[in-house]
């Protein structure tokens, strides 16, 4: 697809034609799953779920929401800062 803003998460601003994985979001914790993506015409979302272990009991697990955000930033859709210039993100970013 077209990734002129950083719109498929590669780190990168190249095109591809074939799908990708985009391996930011298991990199970071093991755990994490993707509940949910929404993808737009320049920008997207992915909600997941991190499963966090409590240090006094390790069968305890809390689920914890958190939000990722890429691709452009023009009137700021990602919630984040508005930038000068380069205004995209083109790696999934934490909100």
């Amino acid at each position: 697809g077209y990734n002129y803003e950083g719109e498929l998460g590669l780190g990168n601003d190249k095109h591809q034609n074939k799908p990708q994985k985009i391996n930011f979001l298991n990199e970071k914790n093991e755990n994490i799953e993707i509940e949910e993506i929404f993808i737009g015409l320049r920008h997207n979302y992915a909600i997941a779920k991190n499963k966090e272990k409590d240090n006094n009991n390790k069968n305890n697990k809390e689920e914890i929401q958190k939000i990722y955000v890429w691709g452009s930033n023009r009137d700021a859709p990602l919630g984040i800062p508005v930038k000068e210039k380069n205004n995209f993100e083109d790696f999934p970013i934490l909100l």
